[in-house]
């Protein structure tokens, strides 16, 4: 049982491969475990402690906007995974470098996968996302759509974790801890 009192599944792992200056594909999945989306990545250099994998990748989804975060294309994400934690973090910055804000998902801890040679890193979203720009409280979105999945009635403990990764997220992102640094550039 994990310190937010759930049993995380149990993933093989090529978590060793990630090293600065790598390319990989991120796919993210959603919460039934279909692909939804995958693009491109490369390593960097991480302040981020272990277990934290740093990867970039640029913005190409045309203009999103978030509660108060805006998404560009041309934007650079800094993203954060972590085979520990069951969430992720990516910081986005405008093509000039300058923080816009932050943008982290509720996920079951992510893995790597291999795959003829090439580096996968895997999240699958469960739901819950939190939206952070400088000044700005941060701002939960997707409550209703974890409210509406049935989880509750389905697996209560999953749910509960849910809702404590969410608040441990919170935590990290108030306290600039983890991978809530204000600045990687």
């Amino acid at each position: 049982m994990s310190k937010f009192g759930y049993t995380w599944p149990q993933r093989p792992n090529e978590w060793h491969h990630l090293r600065a200056g790598t390319n990989v594909t991120i796919v993210k999945r959603n919460d039934q475990g279909a692909d939804v989306i995958s693009y491109p990545g490369l390593i960097v250099p991480t302040k981020a402690e272990a277990p934290w994998v740093e990867i970039e990748a640029i913005w190409t989804a045309g203009t999103v906007v978030q509660a108060d975060l805006t998404f560009e294309t041309g934007d650079v994400l800094r993203e954060f995974f972590s085979w520990q934690h069951p969430f992720n973090a990516f910081a986005l910055y405008s093509r000039w470098h300058e923080l816009k804000g932050w943008y982290a998902n509720v996920t079951l801890p992510s893995w790597v996968e291999l795959r003829d040679n090439a580096l996968i890193m895997v999240w699958q979203d469960l739901w819950l996302d939190v939206v952070a720009t400088p000044g700005n409280a941060p701002v939960h979105l997707d409550d209703d759509e974890l409210e509406d999945s049935g989880l509750t009635e389905r697996d209560r403990d999953l749910f509960d974790a849910i809702i404590r990764a969410r608040d441990e997220l919170l935590i990290l992102l108030e306290s600039g801890s983890g991978p809530f640094s204000p600045s990687r550039f």
